[in-house]
Parts: structure tokens; C-alpha cells; sequence
């Protein structure tokens, strides 16, 4: 255990009651139910959100909340949400909720003549938070591929539900956002966690790359299993030397990726083949998952570290991206993951290392063109 303390805007506090959903229809039953039912405050930050019916079904749960007297806001960033309409924001305006639309991308002359970093920078978060009792965060956006119940293969995601002290910790990353404030939060030094305890993780643009540091953390610490799911895999030279680093420590390392199936950016999967060979001959095992679209972003360490968020392991989470991610110690939701990971697996096709030594030129040249995107993907 490293022995210098470890800086960060928010300490370990309980996390019990907590708990993870891996299935499309248990985790929108439950999300849709709180969302409906907020007395004091209903406060929604997501990247994603679409219209259609998952986003109507969304709309019209805050409505019920807004109507019983709740605080509602919305803070939908303005590229994700981009295929929002205008009709379901009216709608949910004139029921009293609060709407906003986080860096609205301008357009491309004005983009180019004030910074397209500025352009770039969005809020991909997914943070719920309903009254003072329980939030949510992970990966899921308000979209149909998510959702409704009756679509046969749903985007296959993962989300923590948490209530206590941790709802203030992620209830305080929201209305910083949603005031204008972008720059990090203070940090000043904690303890580390106790069994049963939990923090929020927020990572902004400009120096508060907490989650980048609290995953190399975590990974370095790591004794036996470092087990990684992502949507979006272009990791920097400083995270494969960790992957690897660990593999020659004997720790059994997986990476979990999307297949072909529903990737909404199929050139950054192909731009992630570049780093697999490195990685297998490594001995570092890759999967990727079959059914549908892989959208879950966790990390399971031994048998009770696990992080559950809307960060990707890629440039955008690390250096661009408004982030936020739980890192929570306890020995039961970790081996739930744990257990969801070895389900997922046997879903996957996993890269052998012949397999991907006789890969076509054809194959090569692409994973070559897509590399070249690296550093934006």
C-alpha cells in the first residue's frame, strides 16, 4: 500500500445499501420508479439523451415529480443529446422542469475561431440524484438502444444505485456543473477505505484527473485480478506499461470489449486492434462481447475493489471529458461484478494470440488508417 496519502475532493463514506444493475429491463424499472417518485429534488445529468421511447419515458417520469412539487433539472450535454428535439424539451419545460444543454456545439467556423478544445469538452456523466436518499450513476444514456422492454437486444450496460452520504458527494458534482463551475474541486488528503465504503470520483479537463490517477492507483495495487469492461479502448502508453506491469506480477488481467455488433463508433474499435497485439503476447487475455453492444464501463480488482462510471479507458475520459465514477470497497458487490463478468464472458469471443498474428493485410491496413485518429478518438 503506497504510503503516500491520496489527495481528493471527496472521502470514503458508507455505501451500504448500494447496488448494481447488469439487465436492461430491471435497471429502467427501477430507474423509471425513482425518477417518478422525487419530493424535494430530481436532478438529471446525462450525455445521452434522445428522443424517442426511452426519452419519453423519461420525460414524463420527472414530469410526475415536478408536478409533486420536486426541484427538477436536466443537464443534457449538447453534442450526446444532440437528437433531442426541441417538442420533448417544450414539453418538459412547460411541466416547470429545468432544461439545460451543456456547451452546445456551435458552428464549425465559430468552433474553429474559438478553440476546438473548447469544442470538444463535454459532459459525459451520468449522475441521477433523487431527493437526499438515492442516486445513480454508470454508463446508460436515455436512448432506445437501451431501452424500451421490447427490444431484443439491448445495449448491455452496467449502473450503481447508492443511497447515504454518497448521494451528497454526487448531488455536489451535479450543481457544480449545472452553475457554470468547470474548474476541479478542491482536493486535500483522505484516508483509505474501510470495508463497505465508497467515493464519488469526478474527473475534469484541467487538473482533476482523479480518475485516471485513482485507476493507475488501483491497478498497481492489485494482487491477483484486474479485470477491465469498456466501450472505448485507445489506452495511453502509460496504461498498457500498467496492464502489462501487472501480468508480470502473476495478476490474472482481462479486458472486456465491445464485437462488431451495435458499435456505435466502429472506427474507434478498430483504431483499439492496434494495442491488442502488444497486450496478448503479453499474456493479457482480450474479449470481446457478442450479443450486442458492450456499453458497460467497470473495473473489478481482486475481491473488493470495483469502479463503476461513464469513464472509457481513452484520451476524451482522461484529459477531455467531464467524468464521474464510483471506486468503492466491498467484498459482495465485487463479487457480483465479478460474477456478471464471468457470465459476459462466455458471451465473448476471446483473441487468441495465433488468431491475431494471422489477421489479413486487409485488417492491418485498417487498424494502421484508424491509428492515425489516435489521439482524438
Amino acid at each position: 500500500m503506497p504510503s503516500r496519502k491520496l489527495r481528493a475532493p471527496f472521502p470514503f463514506v458508507s455505501a451500504n445499501g448500494s447496488q448494481l444493475f447488469f439487465h436492461a429491463n430491471s435497471t429502467w424499472k427501477q430507474l423509471l420508479a425513482d425518477l417518478s417518485q422525487g419530493k424535494e429534488r430530481v436532478w438529471v445529468e446525462n450525455y445521452i439523451f434522445e428522443s424517442g421511447e426511452a426519452g419519453q419515458a423519461v420525460a414524463e417520469a420527472l414530469i410526475q415529480s415536478v408536478t409533486a412539487g420536486a426541484d427538477v433539472r436536466v443537464h443534457a450535454d449538447g453534442l450526446g443529446s444532440r437528437q433531442l428535439e426541441d417538442s420533448l424539451v417544450d414539453k418538459m419545460l412547460e411541466a416547470g422542469i429545468q432544461f439545460h444543454r451543456f456547451n452546445n456545439p456551435p458552428p464549425l467556423l465559430k468552433a474553429l475561431a474559438t478553440g476546438v478544445k473548447k469544442f470538444i469538452r463535454r459532459t459525459h456523466r451520468r449522475i441521477f440524484v433523487i431527493d437526499n436518499h438515492t442516486a445513480w450513476v454508470g454508463g446508460i444514456g436515455f436512448g432506445d438502444t437501451w431501452w424500451p422492454a421490447t427490444r431484443e437486444n439491448p445495449v448491455r450496460d452496467t449502473m450503481l444505485r447508492v443511497t447515504g452520504p454518497l448521494v451528497a458527494q454526487l448531488a455536489s458534482s451535479f450543481e457544480r456543473l449545472w452553475n457554470g463551475t468547470v474548474g476541479p474541486l478542491p482536493s486535500a488528503a483522505i484516508e483509505e477505505a474501510q470495508l463497505g465504503q465508497a467515493r464519488a470520483v469526478v474527473q475534469h479537463p484541467v487538473l482533476g484527473r482523479h480518475f485516471r490517477r485513482g485507476l493507475h492507483r488501483r491497478m498497481h495495487n492489485s494482487q491477483n485480478r484486474l479485470w477491465l469492461a469498456t466501450p472505448y479502448f485507445i489506452p495511453s502508453l502509460r496504461l498498457r506499461r500498467a496492464l502489462i506491469h501487472a501480468q508480470r506480477r502473476g495478476v490474472d488481467v482481462r479486458i472486456l470489449l465491445p464485437g462488431p455488433h451495435m458499435h456505435d463508433h466502429p472506427g474507434a474499435r478498430i483504431a483499439a486492434h492496434r494495442h491488442y497485439g502488444h497486450l496478448l503476447f503479453s499474456g493479457i487475455r482480450i474479449f470481446e462481447y457478442q450479443p450486442t453492444f458492450l456499453h458497460a464501463k467497470t473495473a473489478v480488482f481482486d475481491d473488493e475493489w470495483l469502479i463503476v462510471g461513464s469513464a472509457n479507458l481513452d484520451r476524451l475520459s482522461f484529459f477531455v471529458n467531464h467524468e464521474l465514477v464510483v471506486e468503492l470497497r466491498d467484498k459482495d458487490l465485487t463479487q457480483q461484478a465479478a460474477d456478471q463478468f464471468e457470465i459476459d464472458f462466455q458471451e465473448c469471443r476471446e483473441i487468441s494470440v495465433s488468431e491475431w498474428r494471422g489477421r489479413s493485410l486487409f485488417h492491418r491496413l485498417r487498424e494502421w488508417y484508424f491509428g492515425l485518429f489516435d489521439r482524438i478518438l
